[in-house]
Parts: structure tokens; C-alpha cells; sequence
């Protein structure tokens, strides 16, 4: 019963192990949006990672990666076109606040962060459009 129970405590430390390894796999040299937001009196950020393949990754301070779920092809295939087709990974937009969301477009290995204060209504809507439809998958 003992050896059942390191048996069980292995193979988890090992898929949990596997997760984050997988992160860094789908996000060497790839494409992917990562979006989150943080700050406020804490300095929390809580982030989201997802892959051009579909795969939907948080981002844990300092712990890594831990596997969410598979999001459909459509979806993702949707929201990449609204990136390019907006122009969204050449958009410069740095307007933090207090508190701030972010979104960063990883595309044909050129990276861009855009940032803004989450209660500023002058951000512009293809930003905050584009947050919102990444907010929906987690």
C-alpha cells in the first residue's frame, strides 16, 4: 500500500513535471498570445498562455505552467486572424495603471507587449476586444 502511494506521488510529480516542460516546447520559437493582468497593492500577476496549436497554459508566479485545456481549432484559428488581420503584434500601446492587463503576440518570432489600466475606457476597442475573447477560453 506504501509503494502504491510513492508509486501515485511519482507519476504526478512527473506529469506535473511533463506540463511545464510542454509550455516551453510550445512556446520555443512559436507563436502565442499570452494575456493576464496584474499589479494592485499585491503586485499579482495572473496569467494565461495560448499556443497557435490550441493548447491554453496558466502561468503561475514562480511555479511554471500548468496545462488547462485544449481549445478547438476554430476559436484559435479566429483569434489569430483578428491579430493579424488588426495588426495587433506591431501595436504599441503602454498606457499601465495601478492595475493593468496585458496581452502579449508572439508571431513569426517578433514579440510585442501591449499594456493598459483596465479601467481606462480611451483604450482602444481592438485591444480590449481581443482581451475579452481570450478572457472567454480559460
Amino acid at each position: 500500500m506504501r509503494s502504491l502511494f510513492f508509486s501515485c506521488i511519482l507519476l504526478l510529480s512527473i506529469t506535473v513535471k511533463g506540463y511545464s516542460q510542454s509550455i516551453a516546447a510550445d512556446t520555443t520559437n512559436k507563436n502565442y498570445i499570452e494575456f493576464g493582468n496584474g499589479g494592485g497593492f499585491t503586485g499579482a500577476v495572473k496569467s494565461h498562455i495560448l499556443t497557435q496549436e490550441g493548447n491554453l497554459f496558466q502561468l503561475e508566479n514562480q511555479s511554471g505552467a500548468t496545462f488547462v485545456k485544449k481549445i478547438k481549432h476554430c476559436k484559435v484559428k479566429h483569434i489569430y486572424r483578428y491579430v493579424i488581420k488588426n495588426n495587433m503584434a506591431a501595436c504599441v500601446y503602454n498606457e499601465p495603471g495601478n492595475t493593468y492587463a496585458f496581452i502579449t503576440i508572439q508571431l513569426n518570432k517578433q514579440t510585442n507587449k501591449i499594456i493598459w489600466n483596465n479601467s481606462n475606457i480611451l483604450t482602444p476597442p481592438t485591444i480590449t476586444k481581443l482581451y475579452n475573447k481570450l478572457i472567454k477560453l480559460r
